[in-house]
Protein backbone atom coordinates (compact mmCIF):
# COMPACT_ATOMS: atom_id res chain seq x y z
CA UNK A 1 0.00 0.00 0.00
CA UNK A 2 2.79 2.65 0.97
CA UNK A 3 4.29 1.76 -1.90
CA UNK A 4 1.55 2.39 -4.47
CA UNK A 5 -0.31 4.96 -2.80
CA UNK A 6 2.56 7.11 -1.36
CA UNK A 7 0.67 6.60 2.63
CA UNK A 8 2.39 5.41 5.71
CA UNK A 9 1.64 2.23 6.55
CA UNK A 10 -0.48 2.16 9.67
CA UNK A 11 1.76 -0.98 11.59
CA UNK A 12 -1.14 -1.70 14.06
CA UNK A 13 -3.90 -2.46 11.89
CA UNK A 14 -4.81 -6.33 11.94
CA UNK A 15 -3.53 -8.51 8.99
CA UNK A 16 -5.94 -11.86 8.75
CA UNK A 17 -4.48 -15.42 7.64
CA UNK A 18 -0.83 -14.72 7.22
CA UNK A 19 1.75 -16.92 8.60
CA UNK A 20 2.06 -14.39 11.25
CA UNK A 21 -1.24 -14.72 12.50
CA UNK A 22 -1.27 -17.42 15.74
CA UNK A 23 -4.17 -19.40 14.24
CA UNK A 24 -7.20 -19.84 12.31
CA UNK A 25 -9.40 -16.69 12.70
CA UNK A 26 -6.63 -14.67 14.72
CA UNK A 27 -5.65 -11.83 13.39
CA UNK A 28 -1.72 -10.40 12.98
CA UNK A 29 -0.39 -6.72 13.42
CA UNK A 30 1.94 -5.43 10.35
CA UNK A 31 4.21 -5.56 12.69
CA UNK A 32 4.19 -9.51 13.49
CA UNK A 33 4.80 -10.15 9.80
CA UNK A 34 7.94 -11.57 8.61
CA UNK A 35 10.22 -8.93 7.34
CA UNK A 36 10.10 -9.22 3.45
CA UNK A 37 13.45 -10.32 1.93
CA UNK A 38 15.71 -8.06 -0.11
CA UNK A 39 16.57 -9.15 -3.74
CA UNK A 40 19.91 -10.49 -2.63
CA UNK A 41 18.50 -12.50 0.22
CA UNK A 42 15.28 -13.69 -2.13
CA UNK A 43 18.22 -14.69 -4.60
CA UNK A 44 20.25 -16.86 -2.14
CA UNK A 45 17.58 -18.65 -0.60
CA UNK A 46 16.24 -19.69 -4.39
CA UNK A 47 20.33 -20.99 -4.74
CA UNK A 48 19.93 -22.52 -1.58
CA UNK A 49 17.17 -24.73 -2.04
CA UNK A 50 18.48 -26.89 -4.65
CA UNK A 51 20.74 -28.56 -2.08
CA UNK A 52 18.26 -28.76 0.83
CA UNK A 53 16.58 -32.96 1.34
CA UNK A 54 12.80 -33.21 0.15
CA UNK A 55 10.99 -35.65 2.14
CA UNK A 56 7.63 -37.05 0.71
CA UNK A 57 4.49 -37.73 2.89
CA UNK A 58 1.17 -39.62 1.32
CA UNK A 59 -2.02 -38.15 3.45
CA UNK A 60 -5.43 -39.79 4.15
CA UNK A 61 -7.94 -37.58 4.50
CA UNK A 62 -12.18 -37.17 5.07
CA UNK A 63 -14.63 -34.84 3.28
CA UNK A 64 -18.01 -35.14 5.35
CA UNK A 65 -20.91 -33.10 6.42
CA UNK A 66 -21.46 -29.80 4.94
CA UNK A 67 -18.03 -29.79 3.61
CA UNK A 68 -18.98 -32.55 0.75
CA UNK A 69 -20.37 -29.37 -1.11
CA UNK A 70 -16.90 -28.07 -1.48
CA UNK A 71 -15.68 -28.40 -5.16
CA UNK A 72 -12.03 -29.59 -5.86
CA UNK A 73 -10.74 -26.20 -6.43
CA UNK A 74 -11.87 -25.03 -3.33
CA UNK A 75 -11.14 -28.12 -1.51
CA UNK A 76 -6.96 -27.49 -2.84
CA UNK A 77 -7.35 -23.99 -1.84
CA UNK A 78 -8.42 -25.15 2.13
CA UNK A 79 -5.63 -27.89 2.11
CA UNK A 80 -2.90 -25.53 1.32
CA UNK A 81 -3.91 -22.90 3.84
CA UNK A 82 -4.34 -25.56 6.26
CA UNK A 83 -0.53 -26.83 5.43
CA UNK A 84 0.62 -22.81 5.91
CA UNK A 85 -0.97 -22.28 8.98
CA UNK A 86 0.66 -25.75 10.15
CA UNK A 87 4.07 -24.57 9.47
CA UNK A 88 4.80 -27.18 6.67
CA UNK A 89 7.56 -26.65 4.78
CA UNK A 90 5.97 -27.10 1.62
CA UNK A 91 8.63 -27.65 -1.97
CA UNK A 92 7.48 -25.49 -4.62
CA UNK A 93 7.72 -26.16 -8.04
CA UNK A 94 9.92 -23.63 -10.26
CA UNK A 95 9.22 -21.11 -13.05
CA UNK A 96 7.48 -17.83 -13.45
CA UNK A 97 3.97 -19.50 -11.06
CA UNK A 98 5.61 -21.74 -8.50
CA UNK A 99 3.00 -24.35 -6.97
CA UNK A 100 3.06 -26.29 -3.93
CA UNK A 101 4.31 -29.38 -4.93
CA UNK A 102 0.82 -31.45 -3.51
CA UNK A 103 -0.96 -33.89 -6.10
CA UNK A 104 -4.11 -35.20 -5.06
CA UNK A 105 -6.09 -38.70 -5.57
CA UNK A 106 -9.25 -38.73 -8.43
CA UNK A 107 -11.12 -35.86 -8.02
CA UNK A 108 -14.67 -36.52 -6.08
CA UNK A 109 -17.72 -35.78 -7.23
CA UNK A 110 -19.53 -32.69 -5.38
CA UNK A 111 -22.17 -34.04 -2.80
CA UNK A 112 -20.44 -37.14 -2.32
CA UNK A 113 -19.42 -37.72 1.61
CA UNK A 114 -15.91 -39.73 1.71
CA UNK A 115 -13.69 -41.20 3.96
CA UNK A 116 -10.88 -42.34 2.09
CA UNK A 117 -9.13 -39.31 0.07
CA UNK A 118 -5.46 -39.01 -0.48
CA UNK A 119 -3.05 -36.76 -1.57
CA UNK A 120 1.25 -36.80 -1.43
CA UNK A 121 3.43 -33.69 -0.42
CA UNK A 122 6.59 -33.23 -0.27
CA UNK A 123 8.44 -30.80 2.53
CA UNK A 124 11.61 -29.83 3.10
CA UNK A 125 11.58 -31.09 6.75
CA UNK A 126 10.69 -34.24 7.89
CA UNK A 127 7.86 -34.31 9.77
CA UNK A 128 6.36 -36.22 13.08
CA UNK A 129 2.99 -37.92 12.11
CA UNK A 130 1.15 -37.17 15.12
CA UNK A 131 2.52 -33.67 15.47
CA UNK A 132 1.83 -32.79 11.99
CA UNK A 133 -1.38 -34.25 12.48
CA UNK A 134 -2.77 -32.19 15.31
CA UNK A 135 -1.55 -29.18 13.50
CA UNK A 136 -3.21 -29.47 10.05
CA UNK A 137 -6.45 -30.73 11.96
CA UNK A 138 -6.28 -27.49 13.88
CA UNK A 139 -5.99 -25.64 10.59
CA UNK A 140 -8.71 -27.31 8.65
CA UNK A 141 -12.25 -26.46 8.41
CA UNK A 142 -14.84 -29.00 10.18
CA UNK A 143 -15.53 -31.44 7.78
CA UNK A 144 -11.93 -31.60 6.36
CA UNK A 145 -9.50 -34.11 8.71
CA UNK A 146 -6.47 -36.00 7.87
CA UNK A 147 -6.83 -39.29 9.34
CA UNK A 148 -2.66 -40.60 8.79
CA UNK A 149 0.08 -39.66 7.41
CA UNK A 150 3.02 -41.63 6.08
CA UNK A 151 6.39 -41.00 4.27
CA UNK A 152 6.80 -42.82 1.14
CA UNK A 153 9.59 -43.22 -1.40
CA UNK A 154 10.23 -40.28 -3.74
CA UNK A 155 10.24 -42.73 -6.39
CA UNK A 156 6.61 -44.01 -5.44
CA UNK A 157 4.14 -44.14 -8.40
CA UNK A 158 2.06 -40.83 -8.14
CA UNK A 159 -1.75 -41.35 -6.94
CA UNK A 160 -2.76 -40.33 -10.68
CA UNK A 161 -0.52 -43.25 -11.81
CA UNK A 162 -1.74 -46.06 -9.17
CA UNK A 163 -5.30 -45.30 -8.33
CA UNK A 164 -6.82 -48.07 -10.07
CA UNK A 165 -10.44 -48.51 -8.29
CA UNK A 166 -12.59 -46.91 -5.68
CA UNK A 167 -14.96 -48.25 -3.14
CA UNK A 168 -18.34 -47.29 -2.20
CA UNK A 169 -21.27 -47.36 0.16
CA UNK A 170 -24.85 -46.55 -1.19
CA UNK A 171 -27.67 -45.93 0.84
CA UNK A 172 -30.83 -46.80 -0.21
CA UNK A 173 -34.49 -45.29 0.29
CA UNK A 174 -36.98 -48.06 1.56
CA UNK A 175 -38.57 -48.09 -1.68
CA UNK A 176 -35.12 -49.54 -3.17
CA UNK A 177 -33.94 -53.09 -2.35
CA UNK A 178 -30.12 -53.72 -2.46
CA UNK A 179 -30.90 -56.64 -4.63
CA UNK A 180 -31.24 -54.51 -7.84
CA UNK A 181 -27.59 -53.99 -7.64
CA UNK A 182 -26.23 -57.56 -7.51
CA UNK A 183 -28.63 -58.19 -10.33
CA UNK A 184 -27.47 -55.61 -12.32
CA UNK A 185 -23.80 -57.20 -11.73
CA UNK A 186 -24.73 -60.32 -12.60
CA UNK A 187 -25.64 -59.31 -16.36
CA UNK A 188 -23.05 -56.61 -16.58
CA UNK A 189 -22.70 -58.31 -19.64
CA UNK A 190 -25.24 -56.39 -21.02
CA UNK A 191 -24.96 -53.07 -19.72
CA UNK A 192 -23.06 -49.96 -20.38
CA UNK A 193 -22.76 -46.54 -19.22
CA UNK A 194 -21.89 -43.66 -21.75
CA UNK A 195 -21.98 -39.65 -21.56
CA UNK A 196 -21.39 -36.81 -24.44
CA UNK A 197 -17.73 -35.55 -24.08
CA UNK A 198 -16.56 -33.05 -27.05
CA UNK A 199 -19.02 -34.24 -29.50
CA UNK A 200 -18.50 -37.96 -29.05
CA UNK A 201 -20.17 -40.70 -27.58
CA UNK A 202 -17.99 -42.04 -24.97
CA UNK A 203 -19.56 -45.68 -23.74
CA UNK A 204 -18.17 -47.78 -20.53
CA UNK A 205 -19.37 -51.20 -20.58
CA UNK A 206 -19.94 -52.19 -17.00
CA UNK A 207 -18.53 -55.65 -17.12
CA UNK A 208 -14.97 -53.66 -17.57
CA UNK A 209 -15.82 -50.63 -14.51
CA UNK A 210 -18.26 -52.61 -12.13
CA UNK A 211 -15.83 -54.86 -10.16
CA UNK A 212 -17.85 -55.78 -7.40
CA UNK A 213 -20.89 -55.53 -5.37
CA UNK A 214 -21.51 -56.84 -2.07
CA UNK A 215 -24.46 -56.20 0.36
CA UNK A 216 -23.84 -54.18 3.47
CA UNK A 217 -27.25 -54.25 5.00
CA UNK A 218 -30.96 -54.19 4.39
CA UNK A 219 -30.89 -50.82 2.71
CA UNK A 220 -27.27 -50.55 1.54
CA UNK A 221 -24.31 -52.08 -0.75
CA UNK A 222 -20.81 -51.44 -1.62
CA UNK A 223 -19.37 -51.07 -4.89
CA UNK A 224 -16.05 -50.97 -6.11
CA UNK A 225 -15.58 -49.47 -9.61
CA UNK A 226 -12.48 -49.36 -11.58
CA UNK A 227 -10.98 -45.87 -12.16
CA UNK A 228 -7.83 -43.63 -13.98
CA UNK A 229 -6.09 -45.58 -16.93
CA UNK A 230 -6.49 -43.86 -20.18
CA UNK A 231 -9.37 -41.21 -20.98
CA UNK A 232 -11.99 -40.58 -18.57
CA UNK A 233 -13.83 -43.36 -16.02
CA UNK A 234 -17.18 -43.69 -15.33
CA UNK A 235 -18.99 -42.25 -12.40
CA UNK A 236 -20.92 -43.73 -9.78
CA UNK A 237 -24.21 -41.91 -10.17
CA UNK A 238 -24.27 -43.53 -13.86
CA UNK A 239 -23.95 -46.75 -12.41
CA UNK A 240 -26.68 -46.07 -10.69
CA UNK A 241 -28.81 -45.33 -13.13
CA UNK A 242 -28.49 -47.78 -14.76
CA UNK A 243 -29.55 -50.15 -11.60
CA UNK A 244 -32.37 -48.09 -10.27
CA UNK A 245 -33.44 -45.74 -13.38
CA UNK A 246 -34.61 -41.98 -12.17
CA UNK A 247 -35.12 -43.32 -8.43
CA UNK A 248 -30.96 -43.30 -8.25
CA UNK A 249 -31.31 -40.03 -7.27
CA UNK A 250 -32.23 -40.44 -3.93
CA UNK A 251 -29.32 -42.53 -3.56
CA UNK A 252 -27.02 -41.78 -0.42
CA UNK A 253 -23.14 -42.06 -1.51
CA UNK A 254 -19.73 -42.46 0.44
CA UNK A 255 -16.81 -43.32 -1.07
CA UNK A 256 -15.25 -45.07 1.33
CA UNK A 257 -11.89 -45.84 -0.01
CA UNK A 258 -9.18 -45.67 -2.74
CA UNK A 259 -7.33 -48.64 -4.10
CA UNK A 260 -3.78 -48.65 -5.98
CA UNK A 261 -2.14 -51.65 -7.93
CA UNK A 262 0.47 -53.05 -6.84
CA UNK A 263 1.77 -56.34 -8.96
CA UNK A 264 -1.30 -57.81 -9.76
CA UNK A 265 -3.29 -56.81 -6.47
CA UNK A 266 -5.36 -53.58 -5.32
CA UNK A 267 -4.34 -52.31 -1.89
CA UNK A 268 -5.56 -49.49 0.27
CA UNK A 269 -2.54 -46.49 -0.70
CA UNK A 270 -1.56 -46.59 2.51
CA UNK A 271 -0.61 -49.90 2.86
CA UNK A 272 1.22 -49.96 -0.39
CA UNK A 273 3.87 -52.23 -0.04
CA UNK A 274 6.63 -49.11 -1.25
CA UNK A 275 10.43 -49.76 -1.37
CA UNK A 276 12.46 -48.74 1.58
CA UNK A 277 11.66 -44.68 1.61
CA UNK A 278 15.12 -43.05 0.54
CA UNK A 279 15.18 -40.41 2.63
CA UNK A 280 16.93 -37.41 0.49
CA UNK A 281 15.51 -36.46 -2.74
CA UNK A 282 17.16 -33.52 -4.25
CA UNK A 283 15.68 -33.11 -7.66
CA UNK A 284 14.48 -29.67 -8.26
CA UNK A 285 11.23 -28.65 -6.65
Amino acid sequence: VKATTGRPLDSGLTILSTPAAAGPGVSARAVEAPRALTTEESVALKASLGDLPRYRYRLRFEKTGRLQFLGHLDLTRAMFRAFRRARIALVYSQGFNPKPRVQFGPALSVGIESHGEYLDLWSFTRLDAETALASINGALPLGLSVSAIREIASGAPGLSESVRAACYLAHLPESLDPSRARATFAERDAHSASREKNGKTVTFPLRDWLLDVTDADATSFRMRLATGGEGASVRPDEVLRIMFGEAAQQVSLVREDLEVVVGDRLVSPMLADFAEVPVVERAAG
